[in-house]
């Protein structure tokens, strides 16, 4: 077998620059392989135009960026959080949350109509929207993870999913199965079946994947595993903890892989560096 080494790719310079004065991008979210929703500090939506700005030669003159910009208008009445796209094939349906505790959700065919699915009384901190259900997942500062949707007679329903401790960070879903995974500024990773069957006597399920714990006297991190399962419950019995803790501890970051055949690995990082990938597949139909 002949081994090549390949050479890093290093871009030296910005293809395209797109940009709205007097604010600051805060969330971003690719809808398809040409259009991209910015959220902004002042609440703030922005849809660009990417393919057509690196097709044309005043990609990366920003002052000529608004040629570029598809739709823009005044959402929330603070600071966009999060936002996602329904789908990836030139997608129109978007669902946001804010700091100002609404989650919306519209479509850019028609955005001056907008739907507020809810509204917390502290800030959302993240959202989710799977591109094969109708489900849309947001969490609050106060770590009630829930879901919203719709029945056959077209009501909205709303669904819980267990509660969290320390301020989310993330919350993540895959377009292969119906499970989605939460981090938090405390160190924990924990995931959820979106479908399970939810009966009077049967109690929301949510498991931990793992738990980071910094041991100051010994300046260790230590990764506790083994947690296992926890219903409604046990999560609302659980001592109650800071919304922050060690900066060592928190975890920013997760996601699904995109791959089919390899979905069921989740992989989750945080400030102290470290980047842990776990199989949460069941079953023995998985390669």
């Amino acid at each position: 077998m002949i081994k090549t080494q390949r050479k890093p790719f290093i871009i030296k310079a910005a293809r395209c620059t797109l940009g709205l004065l007097n604010t600051s991008a805060t969330c971003l979210s690719w809808g398809g392989h040409k259009k991209l929703a910015v959220g902004h500090g002042n609440g703030h939506l922005s849809i660009w135009n990417v393919e057509r700005a690196l097709r044309r030669p005043n990609g990366n003159d920003i002052t000529k960026s608004k040629l570029f910009l598809m739709l823009s208008l005044c959402c929330m009445d603070s600071c966009i959080r999060s936002l996602n796209w329904n789908g990836y094939h030139d997608p129109t349906k978007i669902f946001m949350g804010g700091y100002d505790g609404q989650v919306l959700v519209f479509d850019t065919l028609d955005p001056f109509f907008t739907k507020t699915m809810f509204r917390s009384r502290g800030l959302v901190c993240g959202t989710a929207w799977s591109h094969h259900s109708h489900i849309l997942f947001h969490i609050d500062s106060d770590g009630h993870c829930r879901g919203e949707g719709f029945a056959k007679d077209n009501t909205q329903v709303g669904f819980k999913y267990g509660l969290v401790q320390g301020f989310v960070w993330e919350m993540c879903v895959s377009p292969h199965h119906g499970h989605f995974a939460v981090v938090s500024a405390l160190g924990w990773v924990r995931s959820n079946n979106m479908f399970m069957n939810k009966k009077k006597k049967l109690s929301v399920v949510q498991k931990s994947v793992y738990k980071l714990h910094y041991d100051e006297e010994t300046d260790e991190l230590r990764y506790i595993d083994g947690i296992g399962y926890h219903n409604l419950d046990e999560l609302r019995a659980s001592p109650a903890y800071n919304q922050y803790g060690k900066s060592l501890m928190s975890i920013h970051k997760a996601a699904w892989n995109p791959n089919r055949s390899t979905s069921a690995f989740l992989a989750t990082g945080g400030a102290a560096g470290l980047c842990r990938i776990d199989f949460e597949g069941k079953g023995s139909k998985w390669n």
